[in-house]
């Protein structure tokens, strides 16, 4: 589902969904997190730091992390976007 699947729908419904999302893409994080004892940041640079070597495997889960930190800010941010928008309304 995206933002046009949402029009339309109650915005009660709409914020539930994305508290949803933000859940998903914080659980998806915090595996990583816990997988490598690090930061995303720190895992990257050591990954990208080592001349000579790869790690296929560690280059898709940073793709996986990456997505789900980029996800989850976006998430984030249309949930307080929305829900600031509908105090107002």
């Amino acid at each position: 589902m995206n933002r046009n699947d949402m029009k339309g729908m109650p915005m009660e419904a709409v914020l539930l969904f994305i508290l949803a999302k933000i859940d998903q893409y914080k659980g998806e994080r915090d595996f990583f997190e816990n997988k490598y004892k690090q930061d995303f940041y720190a895992v990257e640079h050591e990954a990208h730091s080592v001349k000579g070597k790869e790690d296929f495997q560690l280059e898709e889960n940073l793709e996986d992390w990456e997505f789900a930190i980029k996800s989850l800010e976006y998430w984030e941010k249309e949930y307080h976007r929305l829900r600031d928008n509908a105090a107002v309304a």
